[in-house]
């Protein structure tokens, strides 16, 4: 129990100090769900980290005006698989394998504009 409540205490501080913030344990999975906000109380971030303060599972990052950023999973505390990023029209999905970049492919209006591998 001292633990978690440590890890309560210590993980949201990792993130984001200056921004409100919600913590809960989803105990099922034996993770933290904490809960980002901007200054105008829109929601900044969602994501879960594990027992031992790593970010681990799905995070969604969103503006200030509730658009998504940014989208994808850490596993114990790297980068890995599929993340989305939306920047002005233009989507970019990147594969990272072990938290380094595998490829990046980028997309507008359906079509896509480059591949790098």
């Amino acid at each position: 129990m001292k633990r978690l409540i440590l890890i309560l205490l210590i993980v949201p501080g990792l993130m984001l100090a200056q921004q409100k913030r919600d913590a809960k344990l989803l105990e099922d999975e034996n993770l933290i769900q904490a809960v980002y906000y901007h200054p105008n109380g829109e929601i900044s971030q969602v994501g879960t980290f594990n027992l031992q303060g790593q970010l681990h599972g799905d995070w969604i990052s969103y503006s200030e005006n509730g658009e998504k950023l940014s989208m994808g999973s850490y596993l114990n505390g790297e980068k890995d698989g599929k993340w989305f990023f939306w920047d002005k029209g233009i989507l970019r999905e990147v594969d990272y394998e072990k938290n380094l970049i595998a490829s990046v492919q980028e997309w507008k209006e359906g079509t896509r504009l480059a591949v790098n591998r």
